[in-house]
C-alpha cells in the first residue's frame, strides 16, 4: 500500500474516535478545576475528567485543522488564481452549507423547546442570542466554531501559502513559540490555534512529507514526552501554569495519537469497526450539542448515586457513550428515510455506497487483504 493511500485510510479510521473525544470533552464545563493532593474518590474523578476533557480530548479539533490544511495544500505545486478559486469553491460548498444548516437547526430546536416549555411551564426555557451571535459570534451550535474558523483560514489560504513558502520550517517554529507563550485570543476567528495547526497541515501537504514514517520513527520518545506532559498538565489544572504545559503537550500528543491509530490500523476487526462508523463522525460532532449531551448530563444529576463517588466516574464515561449511540441511531434513521437531506446538512460527509466502494477498492488493490463493507448503515 502506498504511503498516501495508507495515510488517507488512517485518517478515515480516526474520524469516529475523534468525534467521541469531542463529546467527552463537553461533559465538563470549560473552567478547569484544581486537583487536591489526596486519593479521595471525588479527587480521583476530578483527575480523570480533567485529564481527558480538558487536556487529551482537546487534541481532536487541533488535529482536524492539521488534516484540513494537509488536504487543502496536498499536491499543490503553485497556488495560482485559478487553482485557488477552484479549491475555494469546493471547500466552501463543503463547509458553508453544513455551517448554516446546523446553526439553523439549533435555533429551530431551541424555539421548539421554548414553545413546549411555555405550554407546560408558562415560560420559555432557553434564551436566543442575536442573529450575529447565533451564526458567527458564538456560534449558537458551539462546536461549529471550528467550521467558522476553517472557512476564514481557507479564504486566507494564500497568506498561509506564501508564509510557508518564504519562511519554511522557521515560520512554523515562530508560530509554535507564539502559541505556547501567548494565550490571549484577540479574535475568536483568526486566533493562533487555527493558524498554527492549519499551517502545520499545509506545510506537510506542500512538501509531501511522509508523516507516517516520521511519526513512527519518533514514536517511543513522543509517547514518553506526551504522557509526562499530559500528567503534568493535569496536575496543574486550574493553575496559571496549566495552559503553558497543555500547549507543550498538544504536538507530541497528536503524534502519539497518530501512532496509536497507525498501530490499530493493523488489526482487521478494529479497522473494520472504525471504517463502519466513520461516516457518522461529523453528524455526532454537530448534533450532540443540540440538547442531547445536556439532557443526558441533566438526567445523570437527577440520580444521586451517579452524582457522587464512584458513580460520577461511571457516569462520566457512560454519558458520552449514550450520547454517541443516540446520535448514531438518529444518523441511521435520517440515512434511511431522508438520505438527500442528510447529505445536504452534512456536506455529503455521510458516505454513499459508491464512496465506500472506492475506499474498499483502494485497500483491495494492495497486498494487505483488507476489506470493508459497502453498506453504510451501522
Amino acid at each position: 500500500m502506498n504511503t498516501k493511500n495508507k495515510l488517507f485510510l488512517i485518517i478515515e479510521s480516526m474520524r469516529f474516535p475523534l468525534a467521541f473525544l469531542v463529546v467527552i470533552a463537553h461533559m465538563l464545563p470549560f473552567t478547569n478545576v484544581q486537583i487536591e493532593p489526596n486519593l479521595s474518590i471525588e479527587n480521583i474523578y476530578i483527575f480523570i475528567s480533567e485529564m481527558i476533557s480538558h487536556n487529551f480530548a482537546k487534541i481532536p479539533v487541533r488535529l482536524f485543522f492539521i488534516i484540513s490544511g494537509f488536504f487543502f495544500f496536498l499536491n499543490l505545486d503553485k497556488l495560482s488564481p485559478s487553482s485557488y478559486k477552484e479549491k475555494l469553491s469546493k471547500k466552501l460548498r463543503y463547509l458553508v452549507v453544513p455551517y448554516i444548516s446546523w446553526n439553523a437547526i439549533m435555533i429551530a430546536a431551541i424555539c421548539i423547546v421554548n414553545y413546549i416549555g411555555a405550554l407546560l411551564f408558562a415560560r420559555p426555557q432557553n434564551e436566543l442570542p442575536t442573529l450575529y451571535d447565533s451564526f458567527w459570534g458564538g456560534p449558537i451550535n458551539f462546536p461549529l466554531w471550528y467550521i467558522r474558523n476553517l472557512i476564514v483560514i481557507i479564504i486566507l489560504s494564500p497568506v498561509i501559502y506564501y508564509f510557508i513558502k518564504y519562511t519554511k520550517i522557521y515560520g512554523l517554529i515562530a508560530l509554535y513559540i507564539f502559541y505556547v507563550l501567548f494565550h490571549n485570543n484577540y479574535s475568536n476567528v483568526i486566533e493562533i490555534t487555527t493558524v498554527l495547526f492549519f499551517s502545520i497541515g499545509a506545510y506537510i501537504g506542500l512538501n509531501n512529507i511522509d508523516i507516517i514514517a516520521i511519526a513512527d520513527k519518533h514514536k517511543k520518545v513522543m509517547a514518553i514526552v506526551s504522557v509526562i506532559l499530559l500528567l503534568t498538565a493535569t496536575l496543574n489544572s486550574g493553575k496559571p501554569t496549566h495552559e503553558y504545559i497543555f500547549r507543550l503537550f498538544i504536538i507530541p500528543g497528536i503524534i502519539t495519537l497518530f501512532n496509536l491509530f497507525n498501530y490499530l490500523f493493523k488489526n482487521q476487526k478494529i479497522r473494520g469497526f472504525l471504517f463502519k462508523f466513520a461516516p457518522t463522525s461529523f453528524f455526532i460532532y454537530v448534533a450532540h450539542e443540540i440538547f442531547i449531551i445536556n439532557w443526558i448530563k441533566g438526567a445523570i444529576h437527577r440520580y444521586s448515586i451517579l452524582s457522587t463517588g464512584i458513580g460520577k466516574i461511571i457516569s462520566y464515561f457512560v454519558g458520552p457513550i449514550i450520547c454517541v449511540i443516540i446520535c448514531v441511531i438518529l444518523f441511521n434513521i435520517l440515512n434511511r428515510i431522508m438520505p438527500k437531506t442528510l447529505d445536504f446538512i452534512t456536506g455529503k460527509r455521510a458516505r454513499s455506497p459508491k464512496q465506500t466502494a472506492s475506499i474498499s477498492a483502494i485497500i483491495s488493490e494492495n497486498d494487505e487483504g483488507i476489506t470493508i463493507s459497502k453498506n453504510t448503515n451501522v
